[in-house]
Protein backbone atom coordinates (compact mmCIF):
# COMPACT_ATOMS: atom_id res chain seq x y z
CA UNK A 1 0.00 0.00 0.00
CA UNK A 2 1.46 3.48 -0.85
CA UNK A 3 1.42 6.62 1.27
CA UNK A 4 -1.33 7.81 -0.82
CA UNK A 5 -3.64 4.84 -0.60
CA UNK A 6 -3.40 4.71 2.80
CA UNK A 7 -4.24 8.52 3.03
CA UNK A 8 -7.44 7.71 0.97
CA UNK A 9 -8.20 5.13 3.37
CA UNK A 10 -7.88 7.63 6.08
CA UNK A 11 -10.18 10.33 4.40
CA UNK A 12 -12.76 7.73 3.91
CA UNK A 13 -12.83 6.61 7.40
CA UNK A 14 -12.88 10.65 8.67
CA UNK A 15 -15.93 10.96 6.54
CA UNK A 16 -17.58 7.90 8.02
CA UNK A 17 -17.23 9.35 11.28
CA UNK A 18 -18.43 13.18 10.52
CA UNK A 19 -15.14 15.18 10.28
CA UNK A 20 -15.85 16.56 6.48
CA UNK A 21 -12.45 15.61 5.06
CA UNK A 22 -11.24 17.77 2.15
CA UNK A 23 -7.65 18.34 0.43
CA UNK A 24 -5.50 21.61 0.93
CA UNK A 25 -2.09 22.01 -0.76
CA UNK A 26 0.22 23.54 1.92
CA UNK A 27 3.64 24.72 -0.11
CA UNK A 28 3.13 21.90 -2.24
CA UNK A 29 2.09 19.27 -0.32
CA UNK A 30 -0.80 17.59 -0.51
CA UNK A 31 -2.71 17.43 3.72
CA UNK A 32 -5.84 15.93 4.34
CA UNK A 33 -7.40 18.20 6.77
CA UNK A 34 -10.77 16.87 8.61
CA UNK A 35 -12.44 18.56 11.60
CA UNK A 36 -15.62 17.86 14.37
CA UNK A 37 -16.78 18.61 17.23
CA UNK A 38 -17.68 16.66 20.45
CA UNK A 39 -19.31 17.67 23.61
CA UNK A 40 -19.36 15.39 26.89
CA UNK A 41 -20.56 15.96 30.05
CA UNK A 42 -17.31 13.63 31.41
CA UNK A 43 -15.35 16.06 30.31
CA UNK A 44 -16.58 18.47 32.49
CA UNK A 45 -19.28 19.86 30.06
CA UNK A 46 -16.67 20.48 27.58
CA UNK A 47 -17.05 20.82 23.71
CA UNK A 48 -13.67 19.25 22.02
CA UNK A 49 -12.70 20.80 18.65
CA UNK A 50 -10.91 17.73 16.43
CA UNK A 51 -8.94 18.61 13.88
CA UNK A 52 -7.07 15.78 12.18
CA UNK A 53 -4.11 17.02 9.26
CA UNK A 54 -2.62 13.92 7.52
CA UNK A 55 0.32 14.08 4.97
CA UNK A 56 1.93 11.83 2.69
CA UNK A 57 5.48 12.57 2.50
CA UNK A 58 9.16 11.13 0.92
CA UNK A 59 10.87 10.63 4.55
CA UNK A 60 10.17 11.14 8.13
CA UNK A 61 12.38 11.71 11.07
CA UNK A 62 11.76 13.59 13.97
CA UNK A 63 12.10 17.04 12.72
CA UNK A 64 10.01 16.70 9.73
CA UNK A 65 7.55 15.49 12.59
CA UNK A 66 8.11 18.87 14.63
CA UNK A 67 7.87 20.75 12.40
CA UNK A 68 4.24 19.43 10.41
CA UNK A 69 3.19 19.59 14.28
CA UNK A 70 3.87 23.16 14.06
CA UNK A 71 2.03 24.26 10.97
CA UNK A 72 -0.83 21.85 11.67
CA UNK A 73 -1.08 23.80 15.11
CA UNK A 74 -0.84 27.17 13.88
CA UNK A 75 -3.87 25.98 10.76
CA UNK A 76 -6.13 24.59 13.41
CA UNK A 77 -5.96 28.11 15.57
CA UNK A 78 -6.35 30.08 12.29
CA UNK A 79 -9.72 27.99 11.62
CA UNK A 80 -10.82 28.18 14.76
CA UNK A 81 -10.49 32.15 15.33
CA UNK A 82 -12.26 33.82 17.55
CA UNK A 83 -14.05 30.82 19.40
CA UNK A 84 -14.10 31.22 23.18
CA UNK A 85 -11.61 28.85 24.51
CA UNK A 86 -11.08 27.90 27.93
CA UNK A 87 -13.03 25.86 30.52
CA UNK A 88 -15.92 25.10 27.98
CA UNK A 89 -13.82 24.92 24.81
CA UNK A 90 -10.73 22.94 24.29
CA UNK A 91 -8.85 22.16 20.63
CA UNK A 92 -6.91 19.27 20.11
CA UNK A 93 -4.94 18.54 17.09
CA UNK A 94 -4.03 14.61 15.33
CA UNK A 95 -1.28 15.37 13.16
CA UNK A 96 0.28 12.53 11.22
CA UNK A 97 2.69 11.68 8.70
CA UNK A 98 2.67 8.72 6.19
CA UNK A 99 5.69 7.70 4.22
CA UNK A 100 7.09 4.17 2.93
CA UNK A 101 10.39 5.75 4.43
CA UNK A 102 10.59 6.51 7.75
CA UNK A 103 13.50 6.65 10.44
CA UNK A 104 12.85 4.19 13.06
CA UNK A 105 13.60 6.96 15.96
CA UNK A 106 10.47 8.99 14.69
CA UNK A 107 7.78 6.21 15.32
CA UNK A 108 9.69 5.16 18.48
CA UNK A 109 9.62 9.04 19.47
CA UNK A 110 6.01 10.32 18.71
CA UNK A 111 5.22 7.37 21.27
CA UNK A 112 7.35 8.85 24.02
CA UNK A 113 6.25 12.81 23.30
CA UNK A 114 3.74 14.71 25.10
CA UNK A 115 3.78 17.21 22.51
CA UNK A 116 1.17 19.34 24.36
CA UNK A 117 4.19 20.29 26.63
CA UNK A 118 5.33 22.32 23.88
CA UNK A 119 2.68 24.71 23.74
CA UNK A 120 1.25 24.81 27.16
CA UNK A 121 2.71 28.33 27.92
CA UNK A 122 0.62 30.15 24.46
CA UNK A 123 -1.95 27.81 24.03
CA UNK A 124 -2.92 25.69 27.54
CA UNK A 125 -6.57 25.03 25.78
CA UNK A 126 -4.81 22.79 23.29
CA UNK A 127 -4.17 19.31 22.80
CA UNK A 128 -1.65 17.61 20.74
CA UNK A 129 -1.02 14.45 19.05
CA UNK A 130 1.51 13.33 16.45
CA UNK A 131 0.91 9.81 14.20
CA UNK A 132 3.77 8.50 11.97
CA UNK A 133 2.67 5.61 9.31
CA UNK A 134 5.15 3.46 8.05
CA UNK A 135 3.75 1.81 4.85
CA UNK A 136 6.69 -0.45 4.23
CA UNK A 137 6.44 -1.80 7.67
CA UNK A 138 3.16 -1.59 8.87
CA UNK A 139 3.93 0.50 11.80
CA UNK A 140 2.22 3.32 13.31
CA UNK A 141 3.77 5.54 16.10
CA UNK A 142 1.77 7.78 18.31
CA UNK A 143 1.38 8.44 22.26
CA UNK A 144 -0.68 5.66 23.95
CA UNK A 145 0.28 6.21 27.76
CA UNK A 146 -1.97 9.11 29.18
CA UNK A 147 0.18 12.31 29.64
CA UNK A 148 -0.43 14.83 32.63
CA UNK A 149 -1.89 17.64 29.90
CA UNK A 150 -4.76 16.51 28.31
CA UNK A 151 -5.80 13.40 30.44
CA UNK A 152 -9.25 14.57 30.42
CA UNK A 153 -9.67 13.68 26.50
CA UNK A 154 -6.76 11.02 26.42
CA UNK A 155 -9.39 7.50 25.60
CA UNK A 156 -11.17 10.15 23.23
CA UNK A 157 -7.94 10.91 21.10
CA UNK A 158 -6.89 7.69 21.46
CA UNK A 159 -10.36 6.01 19.95
CA UNK A 160 -9.73 8.55 17.27
CA UNK A 161 -6.01 7.87 16.24
CA UNK A 162 -7.45 4.31 16.17
CA UNK A 163 -10.27 4.72 14.32
CA UNK A 164 -8.65 7.02 11.39
CA UNK A 165 -4.70 5.52 11.48
CA UNK A 166 -4.50 1.36 11.63
CA UNK A 167 -2.23 -0.44 10.27
CA UNK A 168 -1.14 -0.34 6.73
CA UNK A 169 -2.03 -4.41 6.55
CA UNK A 170 -5.39 -4.31 8.04
CA UNK A 171 -6.90 -1.86 5.38
CA UNK A 172 -4.55 -3.51 2.20
CA UNK A 173 -5.99 -6.92 3.03
CA UNK A 174 -10.02 -5.42 2.57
Amino acid sequence: MTPEEYLNVVGNRLHQDGCEPHWEDWAGIRVLVGRRSDFRWEWMASRLHLFVIAAAVPYVQSSTVDGFVSAAVTYAKRQVGELPRGVKNRMAVIVALVSDRVDRTAVENVGKVDLTKAFQATEPDLVARAVVVDTSTGAVGFLRERPARGALFHNHLQEKTRLYFPPPAEVAQR
